[in-house]
């Protein structure tokens, strides 16, 4: 993972609603685990699967409308812009990985319209907390994650 990416998920809410029949404040699966906490334990395979494969399809062919899709490991699908930012597409999630050293803006307001579209949230990576796919939210996770606090002091440091 690379330290400029500011991670998040697309998660349907209906998946959501299936597993915990209500929308919790954080999903503790999408925390940022101790590495190796996370590999001894084996706890990723008891995570609930959000998803199912029409909203996988539904979700590809949403961003297929705006980028080539690039086949990645696991079967998934990846599609990116110029500026480094991707979202990649597997059968049990839809990650997004945004290049907060070069924001793209219509990178961003495309998954925000097909998180919309789909009727998803948003779960950053790095706390596991829920938020509402619009620009405003989106900025605000992204301004107060780890992430952007690393790359603003790094930034100081090489002027």
């Amino acid at each position: 993972m690379a330290a400029w990416h500011f991670r998040c998920a697309i998660i349907s809410k209906i998946g959501i609603l299936k597993y915990h029949k209500r929308i919790p404040k954080y999903l503790e699966e999408y925390r940022e685990p101790d590495e190796l906490i996370y590999k001894e334990s084996g706890c990723y395979f008891n995570y609930p699967n959000y998803f199912n494969a029409n909203f996988i399809e539904r979700i590809k062919n949403s961003f297929s409308m705006f980028y080539i899709p690039l086949p990645i490991w696991g079967n998934g699908v990846s599609f990116s812009n110029e500026r480094d930012s991707v979202v990649e597409v597997f059968s049990d999630d839809v990650e997004c990985k945004i290049n907060i050293l070069d924001l793209d803006v219509e990178f961003l307001e495309r998954i925000i319209a097909v998180a919309q579209k789909n009727d998803c949230i948003f779960v950053n990576e790095e706390n596991g907390v829920i938020f509402n796919p619009t620009m405003e939210d989106l900025l605000n996770q992204i301004s107060t994650s780890k992430k952007n606090e690393f790359l603003s002091k790094w930034k100081q440091t090489t002027r």
